[in-house]
């Protein structure tokens, strides 16, 4: 009894602010987890949704809201989740891309025009292989020479579904394609 009397005082007590920050905290995942499950929808269905642009939009409207009112929150959901969870790596990933682009074009005054074609790139980068990464990112095994095919081909398929889904922001377009080119 004396051991647990020495130790209660130091167990931290819940504060009036505590639990309105717990509250917070819930909130944040719940949101990271909704614009998850609304990020992979649409990354798996882009020609099959008559509005998918409108959609995306709505979407990129709410990560960067986001990111802009808990940017630490942000990453550290996206980064411990990936972590933890293999499922649904395709759209973490689309997210915290554009999470990180967002924070690199404001640390860089990176010019609106290109921070949000920078973002709209990251979250649509892999499009034309959303399903195929995330059933690569439980696979134990190395890739089949058709796994290979898929991703050496994305970008310029990527570019293609964007096209036909109504983008024309060049600048967009050439993030996606030269996506996993190095700079020279």
């Amino acid at each position: 009894m004396e051991a647990v009397q020495s130790i209660a005082p130091a167990r931290p007590q819940r504060t009036a602010e505590a639990v309105p920050a717990a509250l917070a905290a819930s909130r944040v995942i719940e949101s990271w987890h909704a614009l998850k499950t609304k990020t992979a929808v649409l990354l798996n269905r882009p020609q099959r949704e008559a509005d998918w642009l409108p959609k995306l939009e709505g979407l990129c409207l709410a990560v960067r809201e986001m990111t802009t009112q808990v940017p630490d929150a942000s990453l550290y959901m996206l980064l411990q989740t990936s972590l933890r969870d293999a499922v649904g790596y395709s759209a973490r990933h689309a997210l915290f891309c554009a999470v990180v682009s967002q924070l690199c074009a404001e640390r860089m005054d990176l010019p609106a025009a290109e921070a949000d074609a920078l973002f709209r790139a990251a979250i649509t980068m892999n499009v034309a292989m959303s399903i195929q990464q995330d059933q690569l990112a439980l696979q134990s095994t190395g890739l089949s020479n058709e796994q290979r095919r898929v991703i050496d081909e994305h970008p310029a398929a990527g570019v293609a579904i964007l096209r036909e889904v109504g983008v024309s922001d060049p600048l967009w377009l050439a993030i996606v394609r030269w996506h996993h080119q190095p700079s020279e």
